[in-house]
């Protein structure tokens, strides 16, 4: 039986960041991972998604040319083959990238998935080793429901969409989170007909239920927008027909964004010995991530905690300093930041608006829109909602959601400013440049400031809101 100090499952973004945490302290560890490397964010995710909106968007831009007087620019439409080409070769770019990067430790790595067969133990079927830690960063898949299975060849979910040879003239799209809606809408702006089926009106995670409604209505216009159950009624041919409530219609291609699954099911974590909840996960502490009663750590998407690459990232370095730590040190979690790169951006950031009303907190919300921000309306982006959550005895920023023009930088402000401990008096000492999307930050901070000063604010109400501001340079 080979033994080592560190063995690790996985290596995504998250256990190639652990490895290189243990590489520092020991060289008795190995890597385990018989799936497709290259990490989902550079293969499937992150990368090439914003790829194919970037292309979009630029595409879209001919609906600003009459402008400049390039009328005969409107009813051209780009190669679906050369699109597709063009985003998987950005995909192999970032991909390859990562898997150079591995090339100087390959004799710690094993093409294998491997399973527990005890608290310290892992079989890859033919061979056993011994570890002191384990750390299991096994990522997560996209979820199917497995009565779907008859009509596999027309469905096509996130790990697959990038495959696509061609983009077919019209797609389905079950789900709008962040996957869904950034696909979909990149779809559509490319001159796919999209159709999309949302369970609730929490589009790109939103969970202000002003800002859910601003959202449906904004996106509504976009791409054709059903509210219900998907539904896949009967396989007919190379199409199906699929739906929602009384509504019915055939498709030949279907995007299963329904969100996704830790790859737990093989590993045999019932073999650690350890109470297991309902889905089959040990409970871990999320500071240090080590499972309790175990001497095993989970790391990434795998732990179905906030899938995203930073805090792969994050979570990876905690697992990996802990596994070969003498003492398993807790970490302080960065301020929570999410971004769906659709148009306009979807943002969260700090505490989100359900987070502060399950916890019974006391917030004053400032709010502005974009209406009449001059550099918006230039662009012809001056649709956007801000919501800011702010404590009405301190001042300090507790979060925020948005539905925003360039709300990935104002998202990115913000959680700077709450990391900082700001108050909404610090930021407005602050400069704001004119013309800039970032004035109507301002406005939200002073009907913040307004609004704590007010001797009309009621403090022991949880949410009170001050609406449009009417402040003006």
């Amino acid at each position: 039986m080979k033994k080592y100090d560190v063995a690790i499952i996985g290596a995504g973004t998250a256990g190639l960041v652990a490895r290189n945490e243990v590489a520092k302290k020991t060289d008795r560890y190995v890597v385990f991972d018989g799936g497709v490397l290259g990490t989902t964010c550079a293969w499937a995710g992150c990368m090439p998604s914003k790829a194919l909106i970037e292309m979009a968007n630029a595409y879209h831009q001919r609906m600003q040319f009459k402008g400049l007087g390039l009328s005969d620019t409107d009813n051209r439409r780009p190669d679906y083959q050369t699109v597709m080409q063009e985003v998987r070769r950005l995909r192999d770019k970032f991909s390859d990238g990562v898997k150079s990067s591995m090339e100087t430790w390959q004799d710690k790595f094993v093409r294998k998935n491997v399973r527990f067969t005890g608290p310290n133990t892992l079989s890859t079927g033919g061979e056993t080793i011994r570890a002191d830690k384990i750390i299991v960063a096994s990522g997560a898949s996209s979820f199917l429901p497995e009565d779907w299975n008859f009509c596999r060849s027309c469905l096509v979910d996130s790990d697959q969409f990038f495959n696509l040879e061609i983009l077919p003239d019209q797609m389905t799209v079950f789900g709008l989170g962040p996957i869904g809606l950034e696909i979909g809408q990149a779809l559509s702006r490319l001159g796919v007909k999209v159709l999309a089926v949302t369970r609730n009106k929490r589009l790109g995670g939103l969970s202000d239920p002003e800002l859910q409604e601003f959202a449906v209505d904004t996106f509504s216009r976009q791409i054709e927008l059903y509210q219900g159950t998907a539904e896949i009624r009967q396989l007919s041919g190379n199409e199906v027909q699929v739906g929602c409530a009384d509504k019915q219609w055939p498709a030949q291609k279907v995007l299963t964004a329904m969100g996704r699954k830790p790859n737990i099911r093989s590993l045999g974590l019932e073999n650690l010995n350890v109470p297991l909840d309902q889905n089959g996960m040990p409970e871990y502490d999320r500071n240090t991530l080590n499972v309790i009663g175990a001497p095993v750590f989970f790391a990434g998407d795998v732990n179905r905690d906030t899938p995203l690459l930073h805090e792969a990232t994050d979570e990876g370095r905690i697992a990996g300093i802990n596994a070969v730590a003498d003492k398993i040190t807790g970490f302080q979690r960065r301020v929570p930041l999410e971004i769906t790169f659709s148009s306009p951006n979807i943002v969260k950031v700090g505490k989100f608006h359900n987070t502060l009303i399950r916890g019974k907190t006391d917030f004053v919300t400032g709010k502005a829109d974009f209406k009449s921000n001059g550099r918006a309306v230039m662009q012809h982006t001056n649709e956007g909602k801000i919501h800011i959550y702010t404590d009405p005895k301190t001042g300090k920023i507790l979060g925020a959601e948005m539905v925003a023009p360039q709300g990935e930088h104002l998202g990115q402000m913000l959680a700077w400013a709450i990391a900082s401990g700001l108050t909404a008096e610090q930021i407005l000492a602050m400069p704001f440049y004119h013309p800039s999307l970032e004035e109507t930050l301002r406005d939200a901070f002073r009907q913040i400031v307004n609004a704590i000063d007010s001797e009309e604010l009621d403090m022991e109400t949880p949410g009170v809101e001050m609406y449009e501001s009417k402040a003006v340079l």
